[in-house]
């Protein structure tokens, strides 16, 4: 199970004072009135940006991602420690979910007979989502799923998961495109990037996972999408053609 740990991410809120919020939350550039060791250098370039340059970099960025997003002119910045931890846990959570879903789809509910999680809390769950009445599954069954939960700090720093998302994963599509219009629109912030990890052997990673499971089973790779019609934004399409560069072909089902 792989996290989606890009070094580069993008901030939720801006800067203008140091330190603003740290009686109540976590601040993740500033250390009281002092620049984390991992931000000063992308803190430098971007102190000398004036309102307008901040602005113009916004727009640029929602034009660069076709209306979808919007990037802010100081990006999120992990150091490998951070990194390291983040990586530890959430494959930890994730390998949690799947033996879950492993016990309750064998029918042996072994977190239900050991007083783990109530069945009616497991049953309200399946009633919200309309997944009742699925087969069960034997033990062998494989759960696989990309799995990228949302994840905030609390005011002392540690990591917190604020939702789990199996499956469907806002994002996936744009880290190409975020370190893109980032070192385009700000040209200082190149050789600071060159430096972090690249999404592309992310991508071929999984792509690469994928065919050798379809050669394993004489079938095929696919990835399916819906049609544009139906999709929200252009994320999907972003998707698509970079599974495509990766030897994975496409496959749009029709209709909305």
């Amino acid at each position: 199970m792989r996290a989606i740990l890009p070094i580069i991410a993008i901030l939720l809120f801006g800067y203008g004072t140091p330190g603003a919020f740290s009686q109540t939350n976590y601040d993740e550039v500033f250390d009281g009135d002092q620049v984390r060791p991992h931000y000063q250098k992308y803190w430098d370039i971007y102190s000398r940006l004036n309102h307008e340059q901040k602005e113009k970099f916004v727009e640029r960025s929602v034009k660069d991602f076709q209306g979808d997003n919007a990037l802010l002119p100081i990006p999120r910045v992990l150091s490998a420690a951070d990194g390291n931890i983040l990586k530890q846990g959430v494959n930890q959570r994730a390998r949690a979910l799947q033996e879950f879903l492993k016990d309750y789809y064998s029918g042996k509910k072994i977190y239900a007979s050991e007083g783990l999680i109530p069945e009616a809390v497991v049953q309200a769950a399946l009633d919200r989502s309309l997944e009742k009445g699925l087969p069960n599954f034997s033990d062998s069954y494989g759960f696989n799923f990309w799995y990228g939960p949302d994840i905030i700090r609390d005011a002392a720093g540690t990591f917190r998961v604020v939702e789990d998302n199996l499956g469907f994963i806002g994002g996936m599509g744009d880290l190409l495109k975020a370190r893109e219009s980032l070192v385009k629109n700000i040209p200082e912030y190149k050789e600071l990037a060159d430096k972090t990890l690249n999404p592309d052997p992310f991508y071929k990673q999984i792509a690469d996972r994928y065919l050798q499971m379809a050669s394993e089973n004489q079938g095929l790779a696919l990835l399916i999408s819906y049609h544009p019609l139906s999709s929200t934004d252009n994320e999907d399409a972003r998707l698509r053609e970079i599974f495509e560069k990766n030897g994975i072909e496409n496959f749009i089902l029709q209709g909305t």
